[in-house]
């Protein structure tokens, strides 16, 4: 029988910080390069970075699968996650630490398992948030309607040439080309109507993660604020305590403790106006990209019934009844035509908008 190897690494008052990445980090591992234990182990841990207003938790590795185990709790010991098996997985624990049990039976072994937290900066957390917002947003306005306006412009000029030929020849001679035209229009028009599903879909997505987003700020907004009353009663408690104090030179220190509680709550105040800001402008481009994808949503539906009715048309037409034919009445776009102007302007808004909010943007939406 082999054994598993275990290795703690448990950093608590020396937290790790990297400076690039503005992160903390401390970890907990079980397994390879490390001592041997005993099987039937039973090891519960507490991982915790002071003042983070939450976690960010990966775990790594492979143990025998529905025999040992790997239970992650929040600081209030209820069970967030419990693990068997092969392990990859990363997710979010709010508060500021996290209790990691291991269990193993009596028997087979495996790899290991390595536990890490990580507590961003709160520069680093917005940006990162920043980023993948305006990455939604591209998403969304990538799903665009370039195709259905150079389609639709096609057939205006398909249209136009035809009644120029009417003007000239008989319709009964231009038949053929007229019922070829519809239904090449209509299969042309069904086909980006049939990409509705597909493109919803993804717009879908893309707001389910602007939501969360939404969510991530409200969090840090409602952290800064715990924070920053925190402090205010450290604040009030040190100012009573000074006017008991006698001694000049700790009364000198304590002085500089309620200068610095000062600074503190005057930096988290500020840190919670930038973050309210930033939540009210999510709020507001959330909004923008909803109406935005409601008008390709309108576009699709009214490309799919122009579609019908061009297929009948060309029914109509192949049945020999020309008089019912009005290729007057059926080459008027202007409604298509409206709505493309509308989804190119609410485009060309948003993205001048997110340019004005100092959101980075880059890359071609179109």
């Amino acid at each position: 029988m082999k054994k598993l190897l275990l290795l703690v690494l448990l950093v608590n008052s020396n937290i790790l910080f990297a400076a690039k990445s503005e992160t903390f980090a401390t970890s907990f591992s079980i397994g390879e390069y490390a001592k041997n234990y005993n099987d039937n182990v039973k090891l519960t841990k507490k991982l915790m970075i002071p003042d983070a207003n939450s976690l960010e938790v990966t775990v790594v590795g492979k143990i025998e699968k529905n025999y040992d185990y790997l239970i992650i709790r929040d600081s209030k010991k209820k069970e967030i996650a419990k693990f068997s098996g092969v392990i990859n997985e990363q997710f979010t624990v709010e508060g500021s630490a996290i209790f990691v049990s291991f269990q193993s039976d009596n028997r087979t072994n495996d790899k290991g398992v390595v536990v890490k937290i990580f507590s961003r900066l709160s520069g680093t957390i917005f940006n990162e948030i920043k980023h993948q917002l305006i990455d939604a947003s591209n998403i969304i306005l990538k799903q665009g309607t370039r195709e259905a306006y150079i389609k639709i412009t096609e057939h205006l000029k398909q249209f136009k040439s035809l009644q120029t030929k009417l003007n000239r020849e008989n319709a009964e001679s231009l038949m053929s080309e007229i019922i070829q035209s519809f239904i090449a229009v209509a299969q042309n028009y069904k086909n980006m109507a049939a990409m509705k599903a597909e493109l919803m879909d993804v717009h879908e997505t893309q707001f389910e993660l602007i939501t969360s987003l939404e969510g991530r700020t409200l969090h840090n907004i409602e952290g800064l604020e715990k924070q920053k009353q925190a402090k205010l009663v450290q604040l009030k408690k040190a100012q009573i305590e000074l006017t008991n104090i006698v001694d000049p030179l700790e009364r000198q220190k304590k002085q500089l403790s309620i200068d610095g509680y000062k600074s503190i709550v005057e930096s988290l105040y500020a840190q919670k106006v930038v973050w309210q800001k930033f939540y009210n402008a999510q709020n507001r481009l959330e909004a923008k990209l909803h109406n935005h994808s409601q008008k390709i949503e309108l576009l699709l539906h009214m490309l799919n019934i122009n579609a019908d009715i061009y297929q009948q048309s060309a029914n109509i037409a192949l049945l020999g009844k020309t008089s019912l034919v009005s290729l007057k009445k059926l080459t008027d776009l202007s409604e298509l035509k409206i709505i493309v102007r509308q989804i190119a302007e609410s485009e060309s808004d948003i993205k001048q908008w997110i340019k004005n909010h100092n959101f980075k943007y880059s890359g071609n939406i179109n």
